[in-house]
C-alpha cells in the first residue's frame, strides 16, 4: 500500500492497547504481533524513543500475558492431559529432530488439510455439529463476491504481500506446534487436535493478499446487492443453527438427516480407561435411559482384541419394562481393528424418551487376554445409568451414544414433526 505516515506517541498507545488485545487471544495468534515491527520502519515513529519503547512495552506484555499466564495454567496442566502427551518431553524432542517435525507437519498438511478447510468453512467446533451444507456454498459465494468487489483504493506493494504470507505461515506453524506440544504423544507422526476454527482469524491473511492483486480488475465486479444476500443468509443460517444446537433438543436434526446422538462431549479425562477384554470370564451390564423420542441406534467405543483373536462379542440390547429385544447381534473380534464407535441399529422406538435400557456385551473367548474392550469413563455426562461388571457395580460409565431419529429423519420416516 502507500507509504506509512509518520506515527505519533498518540498513534502508538493505540497500537499497544491492540497488542495488549492480540496478547489475550489464542497462543496460534502471537506471531501476528510481528505486523507493525515489519510494516512500520523505525524512521516513520516521531521520536527516537517512541520505537524503542514500543519494541519494550510488547516484550513486556509478551512476558506478562503470554509466558506468565502459561506458566500459571501448566501448573495444572497434568489433570488435563490426554493421549499420553509430555509437552517437557515433546519440547526436548522437537529441538532434538526439527527436520522430522517438519515433514510431520507437511504430511499433516497434506493429509487433513482439506478436512481443516471444511471445518474453517462450516463448522461449530469439537465436531458437535455441522451446519448443512448449503451455508458452506453460500459462504464460499460470499467469500468469492468480496474478493472480487473493488474495496481496495490502491494497489498493496509487494512488501506488504510478503508480510501477510509469512505471518500465515508463522500463524499456522504455531497452531500446529502448539497442539503438537500439549496434546499429541512424544514423538508422533500425526498431530492430533486440530480444528479448521483455529484458522478462522488467519485466513484473512491470505484473502488480503488475494484481494490486492490487479488481476480482478480485469472480472466483473459482483453487485453489492449480491454480496449482501449471500452473506444474509449464511449469517441466518448458522446463527440457526447456534439456536437450535444449543436451546433445542436435537435441534440440529432439523437441518441434516443424521440421527441425534446424546450424550455429548468435548475431551476425554485422563480418567478414562479400557475394560477387561470380554471373554467368557468378562461380561458388562450398561443400564441408560434415553431422553429423546426415535431412539434407533446405540454406538459404543471399542478398541481392538490382540492380533489373531478368532472370538466373538455377543451384544443385546433390551428394553427391561416391555421385554422387547431392540437387538441381539454378535461380532467378530478381528472385525475392530483401531479403536473407533461400533453402531447397533435397529427400528425406532416412537416412544423412548425417559425410558430405561439394558445393553449386555460377553465374549466366547476362552483366554483371559483376548476379547474387545469398551471404554470406561466418570465424565458426568455419561452417567446416564449403573455399569456392572461381572456382577460388580462400578463408579464408571461405558463410553456410549444413543442416537434418536429426529427432525429431517422422523419428518422423512413417518411424516410427523
Amino acid at each position: 500500500m502507500g507509504g506509512v505516515e509518520e506515527i505519533s506517541w498518540q498513534e502508538v498507545g493505540s497500537l499497544i492497547f491492540l497488542i495488549f488485545l492480540l496478547f489475550l487471544a489464542k497462543l496460534n495468534l502471537v506471531p501476528l504481533v510481528l505486523f507493525p515491527f515489519l510494516l512500520i520502519p523505525p524512521s516513520k515513529f516521531t521520536h527516537k524513543r517512541t520505537y524503542p519503547f514500543l519494541l519494550a512495552v510488547t516484550v513486556l506484555l509478551l512476558l506478562v500475558e503470554v509466558a506468565g499466564w502459561n506458566i500459571i495454567a501448566s501448573t495444572h496442566i497434568d489433570a488435563l492431559l490426554s493421549n499420553g502427551a509430555d509437552p517437557t518431553a515433546q519440547v526436548l524432542y522437537l529441538l532434538g529432530h526439527p527436520l522430522t517435525f517438519l515433514l510431520t507437519v507437511i504430511r499433516d498438511f497434506l493429509t487433513n488439510g482439506w478436512t481443516y478447510f471444511q471445518g474453517w468453512i462450516n463448522g461449530y467446533g469439537y465436531y458437535y455439529w455441522t451446519p448443512p451444507q448449503i451455508v458452506s456454498f453460500l459462504f464460499l459465494l460470499s467469500l468469492g463476491s468480496v474478493l472480487l468487489a473493488d474495496s481496495t483504493p490502491e494497489q498493496a506493494n509487494r512488501k506488504f504481500r510478503i508480510v501477510l504470507i509469512l505471518m500465515f505461515v508463522a500463524s499456522y506453524l504455531a497452531t500446529v506446534v502448539s497442539l503438537y506440544v500439549s496434546f499429541t504423544p512424544v514423538s508422533s507422526d500425526q498431530v492430533l487436535g486440530v480444528q479448521g476454527r483455529y484458522f478462522i482469524p488467519l485466513a484473512l491473511l491470505l484473502f488480503l493478499t488475494l484481494s490486492s492483486f490487479s488481476w480482478r480488475r480485469k472480472i466483473p465486479t459482483p453487485s453489492t446487492r449480491w454480496v449482501t444476500l449471500f452473506l444474509s443468509l449464511t449469517l441466518s443460517l448458522n446463527i440457526l443453527g447456534i439456536y437450535l444446537s444449543f436451546h433445542v433438543p436435537c435441534g440440529t436434526t432439523f437441518y441434516q438427516t443424521g440421527l441425534c446422538y446424546r450424550p455429548l462431549f468435548r475431551d476425554f479425562p485422563s480418567e478414562v480407561r479400557p475394560s477387561l477384554p470380554i471373554s467368557k470370564e468378562t461380561a458388562l451390564i450398561q443400564e441408560f435411559q434415553v431422553t429423546c423420542n426415535g431412539f434407533a441406534e446405540l454406538r459404543v467405543l471399542l478398541a481392538p482384541s490382540v492380533p489373531g483373536d478368532q472370538g466373538s462379542t455377543h451384544f443385546v440390547l433390551q428394553d427391561p419394562v416391555s421385554g422387547q429385544t431392540l437387538v441381539d447381534t454378535s461380532l467378530a473380534n478381528d472385525q475392530i481393528a483401531t479403536e473407533d464407535w461400533y453402531p447397533l441399529h435397529f427400528d425406532p422406538d416412537w416412544h423412548s424418551a425417559g425410558k430405561q435400557y439394558i445393553l449386555t456385551a460377553s465374549g466366547t473367548n476362552t483366554l483371559s487376554d483376548q476379547g474387545l474392550r469398551f471404554i470406561y469413563t466418570p465424565q458426568s455426562e455419561f452417567d446416564l445409568g449403573n455399569l456392572h461388571e461381572n456382577g460388580q457395580l462400578l463408579q464408571e460409565d461405558m463410553v456410549l451414544q444413543y442416537g434418536c431419529a429426529t427432525g429431517l429423519r422422523k419428518l422423512w420416516l413417518t411424516g410427523k414433526p
